[in-house]
């Protein structure tokens, strides 16, 4: 039930990080008025990620039957370093704690990551003529893949549509505000579709959040995914992910990433 298109996470991602133009200022309502755990105040982050399902995953697939808990310790540091740990786990078994980590770090990418939207601020966007809120990026001599992207009425960014010779994706997001987001919208809801080679999917991301220490952050991501061929579904999967323990601001994060004995 853990087979997801990394893939296509990665390709939103890199999407993602180039929707951005200083030279028009798209993004400048998207930040102003959208919740990131950086904006805030959050500059040093440690917390756990439970993934419901991977301990008898790992059990079934491996001869570690006498496991006890398996999870992964984050350490993130402004503005976007980070280490994943896989704890619980014998020592050694380096290639299995690395296809564990491939698991959860596109969602850790998606969810935490605050500067991909401006270090890609080179790619220039002209306005759709047929579609006031969208923008197409211009492409250089040599590029031959196609990006959109569109804003809804608050200027926050609402979808990403990318496509190619061979596929085409397509990313929405959605916002609310929060008691706690002080007038901020916060993603609560990410769905990704991907057709390629007669093949649909369709990836549903539910966030929800909890308070740590005064701080909303992520609390669990429920993941849901369809794979369609000629509209019927052929395939499904689940995920659901957990996030506890946060560790705000003591500068243990930084330590670690920095090689510091703690």
């Amino acid at each position: 039930m853990f087979k997801y298109s990394i893939g296509l996470l990665l390709v939103i991602l890199f999407s993602f990080k180039q929707a951005h133009s200083e030279q028009i200022g798209l993004f400048e309502d998207h930040k102003i008025r959208s919740y990131a755990p950086i904006k805030v105040g959050v500059k040093d982050m440690l917390f756990d990620v439970r993934v419901k399902g991977i301990l008898e995953l790992i059990k079934g697939q491996t001869s570690l039957t006498q496991l006890d808990d398996v999870y992964f310790r984050v350490y993130w540091y402004f503005p976007d370093r980070y280490k994943v740990v896989v704890e619980g786990l014998p020592e050694g078994f380096k290639v299995l704690r690395n296809n564990l980590k491939v698991i959860v770090k596109p969602y850790i990418d998606l969810i935490f990551s605050e500067e991909v939207i401006t270090q890609f601020s080179r790619y220039p966007y002209v306005q759709d003529q047929k579609n006031k809120k969208s923008y197409i990026k211009k492409n250089n001599e040599n590029e031959m893949g196609k990006v959109s992207i569109e804003f809804n009425g608050n200027g926050l960014l609402a979808s990403i549509s990318s496509s190619s010779r061979y596929s085409k994706v397509n990313t929405e997001f959605g916002y609310s505000k929060k008691s706690w987001s002080k007038g901020k919208f916060v993603t609560d809801t990410i769905k990704i579709s991907e057709e390629s080679k007669g093949i649909e999917s369709v990836k549903d991301l539910d966030v929800s959040y909890g308070l740590f220490s005064g701080i909303g952050l992520p609390e669990k991501i429920k993941v849901s995914e369809s794979f369609l061929r000629n509209e019927k579904v052929i395939n499904e999967n689940k995920l659901e992910i957990n996030f506890t323990n946060y560790v705000l601001n003591s500068g243990k994060a930084r330590n670690i990433l920095q090689g510091k004995k703690q």
